[in-house]
């Protein structure tokens, strides 16, 4: 797994449990290994991965009536960003998606939210303001509230997106597209 976390420095740590996990997993060690990320509270506990593992050990075959059985032990846990760190960090992607977002100065939970956003206004292309304004829309119909609450997105961000969506000019009257090709004529298609 790979976990890519940016700030407004420039400054970008990348985590790789690769190295972790050791690629023989019968060698009497560890069979699976099993990551979890907190993204809950991250502004006042930090991110941290925890390592968890499932041991191959001899003397879990003996006695074993049929297939032996490897349980989870717990690993290590590795503090990704500091509390305070993460009091600035602009987003957090695993394996490329990503999970953590600040819209509006806010951290979002970006999984909580695609996870909601997908069940109910299917997948895009469209950015996360859009699709914000998108599911807001969706849920004021479902819900008949009038500003309902949107899964892992702040209230604050929820009203800058509709805001900041307001100002941008419909899709089609936001550029004249040209069709002017340079030298090249239709007959040499």
């Amino acid at each position: 797994m790979n976990i890519r976390i940016t700030y407004p420095s420039g400054r970008i740590d990348v985590f790789d449990t690769g190295a972790y996990a050791t690629s023989a997993p019968f060698d009497s060690k560890n069979m699976l290994t099993d990551f979890e990320i907190g993204l809950g509270d991250i502004e006042e506990e930090g991110l941290w991965l925890v390592a968890n593992y499932y041991a191959a050990k001899p003397e879990f075959r003996k006695g074993a009536a049929g297939i032996p059985v490897a349980r989870r032990s717990r690993g290590w846990r590795f503090l990704l960003s500091t509390a305070e760190e993460a009091k600035e960090l602009c987003d957090v992607t695993v394996d490329g998606e990503m999970v953590i977002a600040r819209v509006a100065g806010d951290v979002c939970n970006m999984r909580e939210f695609e996870s909601a956003a997908l069940m109910r206004i299917g997948a895009s292309n469209d950015g996360v303001l859009e699709r914000i304004r998108k599911l807001h829309a969706f849920m004021v119909i479902e819900t008949g509230e009038e500003n309902p609450a949107i899964p892992g997105v702040t209230k604050a961000a929820v009203e800058y997106a509709l805001a900041a969506m307001e100002k941008q000019p419909e899709k089609g009257d936001a550029r004249v597209v040209s069709e002017d090709w340079g030298d090249m004529d239709e007959a040499d298609w």
